[in-house]
């Protein structure tokens, strides 16, 4: 991550590792649905002319019942590198969310206990590039054409 130089280069390897590390964790279900969005509105305004930021998601729905996959993946990041912070909880619905950083680049792991939900959202630092003004989905694994 760290050679990233521009938006396309970090969306497309935020892409990959989402994927790689939400698919590692699955057990049964759907594939991840993965998407490219603009920046989170808390993200503070590039100051660079030419510069822009974007949050890459992945999110993984197993079925309720379904082994906690938030954890692993958490796991999986660290390993990778990530620096990640501890679980807290978020709301009534046992929503547990965990901060992570990579140099300029941040995530946040989430996921509901015991309903198979996860959400990984990552967000890139101001790089070469144009601000998105709608999110825009990844294509599937094996497809050449956006969706």
């Amino acid at each position: 991550m760290t050679t990233t130089t521009t938006l396309d280069q970090a969306d497309e390897r935020l892409h990959e590792l989402l994927l790689k590390v939400t698919t590692a964790a699955r057990k049964s279900g759907p594939p991840p649905i993965g998407a490219v969005h603009p920046a989170v509105e808390t993200a503070p305004d590039c100051q660079d002319p030419g510069t822009a930021r974007h949050t890459v998601t992945m999110s993984l729905l197993q079925g309720v019942r379904s082994a906690d996959v938030g954890p692993k993946v958490r796991a999986d990041l660290q390993k990778q590198g990530w620096t990640m912070g501890g679980w807290r909880l978020h709301d009534n619905r046992r929503r547990y969310t965990s901060p992570g950083k990579f140099g300029e680049f941040t995530i946040f792991v989430s996921y509901v206990k015991g309903s198979g939900e996860t959400n990984v959202l990552a967000n890139t630092p101001c790089l070469k590039g144009s601000p998105l003004t709608k999110p825009s989905m990844f294509p599937e694994p094996g497809s050449t054409e956006p969706q």
